[in-house]
This record gives structure tokens, C-alpha cells and sequence, in this order.
């Protein structure tokens, strides 16, 4: 399901809240770690990105 409707659902009461990811930032990170390796360097197994939670109070900023 896009993230456009899940926000409308989220609007009309049908969903509580969903997880917002930021692929953008995440292709960022992928690249840096990834010309880092290829530099020699090393990272964690495991690289944590911030999300958002979308609920009621915030789901107007992510329908723009």
C-alpha cells in the first residue's frame, strides 16, 4: 500500500499510526558505506536509520 494512502487512513481514523522511512537518506547511507568499504573502511553489520512515527498529530506534515 502507498504511503499516501496509509496517510488517509490514518486521517479517517482506520489506521492508529505507520512507520515512516526516508528512502532518500537511505541511499545516502548505502553509498557512503559503500565507497567507504571500497576505501578500506569498516562499519557494523547492522547500520540504524531514524524513522518517523505518522499518527494523527503529524500526518498532515507527510500528505504534503
Amino acid at each position: 500500500m502507498d504511503s499516501e494512502r496509509v496517510c488517509e487512513l490514518i486521517k479517517n481514523n482506520e489506521y492508529l499510526g505507520s512507520a515512516a522511512q526516508f528512502p532518500e537518506k537511505m541511499g545516502v547511507k548505502a553509498a557512503e558505506v559503500g565507497f567507504g568499504v571500497l576505501n578500506g573502511e569498516e562499519y557494523p553489520k547492522e547500520i540504524l536509520l531514524d524513522v518517523d512515527f505518522v499518527d494523527l498529530s503529524n500526518v498532515d506534515e507527510f500528505l504534503k
